[in-house]
């Protein structure tokens, strides 16, 4: 059966699964955990360019912050917050790159040798150097703070369908936070409403908030239309640091998310059926690999 969609969006042009096999990024080689001396290479190279980034972040950034704390008026500056939340991200952004340079020590030294666990180093330190990446990235733009997340069925599929629908995208950035050292706390027993912490974390999930819509195809019907479930991803930058005396997460959390505009557009559709296919319209690519892609690594395509 021809599987057609009269109401999706046009097919993004990127075939991930096609590409991968070739590419030499730090995406793909996250994805594929392969490591010949060509792409040891290239790893090495790219944790040579975020050393000296980080490097300089760290150091301009703690003396910066270091001058703000020596002022006065600091400690009874509202921006105190902000200065400290800062130099703590840097003290993070430290540690991290400092155990990313211990895999790469490692893949220097196994990457002449045909050993098992050598491809699963270049992947994890591919991986690692992604989310650095991300966080250096964030730092420019502005967005280094953490996030509030809420996933919800949209209320034409509320019901029992609709919520194992958003328990597998709970599991899926659950499955995304662990692997990328992220810490995802679930602010609400009854309700997939998070706290998302770590490094490059708003950078990363950058682009998660709309609708992710699974798509059922009818079996027999000859026209391929499906049914579908729709979830709305809300997502929204947590405030540096709150006051001690600030309400709880879970209400200030619902507080921003409600004062924040929703999205309407797609941002990924999945199938399970006939044949695994998710379409991510903000990424722009297209792969069969659906087990991947729930299992979090949606960001590495």
């Amino acid at each position: 059966m021809t599987f057609v969609d009269p109401d999706a969006a046009e097919e993004p042009a990127r075939d991930a699964d096609a590409e991968g096999a070739a590419a030499l990024d730090l995406r793909a080689l996250a994805l594929r955990e392969y490591a010949d001396r060509r792409a040891a290479d290239f790893l090495l190279g790219e944790l040579a360019r975020i050393r000296s980034t980080v490097e300089g972040y760290v150091r301009n950034g703690k003396d910066a912050a270091l001058a703000a704390m020596q002022t006065p008026a600091f400690w009874e500056d509202d921006d105190r917050y902000a200065v400290l939340a800062e130099a703590e991200y840097l003290d993070r952004l430290e540690a991290a790159f400092a155990t990313a340079a211990k895999l790469g020590e490692r893949l220097s030294r196994h990457a002449d040798r045909s050993r098992n666990g050598t491809g699963e180093l270049a992947g994890l330190l591919a991986l690692r150097l992604h989310v650095l990446d991300a966080a250096l990235q964030g730092l420019d733009d502005g967005r280094h703070g953490d996030v509030f997340l809420r996933i919800r069925a949209a209320t034409s599929d509320e019901g029992p369908a609709g919520a194992r629908w958003t328990d597998a995208l709970g599991e899926m950035y659950a499955g995304w936070a662990r692997r990328r050292g992220m810490r995802l706390e679930r602010l609400d027993a009854g309700d997939h409403l998070y706290l998302v912490s770590g490094l490059g974390a708003e950078t990363l999930l950058a682009g998660e908030a709309g609708l992710h819509v699974l798509e059922m195809p009818e079996e027999g019907r000859e026209d391929g239309r499906a049914d579908r479930l729709h979830a709305i991803v809300d997502a929204v930058a947590s405030p540096a640091a709150q006051a001690a005396d600030s309400e709880p997460p879970a209400v200030h959390a619902r507080s921003l998310l409600g004062r924040a505009p929703s999205s309407d557009s797609v941002v990924r559709r999945y199938r399970r059926e006939p044949a695994p296919l998710v379409r991510d319209s903000v990424r722009g690519y297209r792969t069969g690999r659906l087990d991947r892609v729930l299992a979090g690594d949606f960001d590495l395509f």
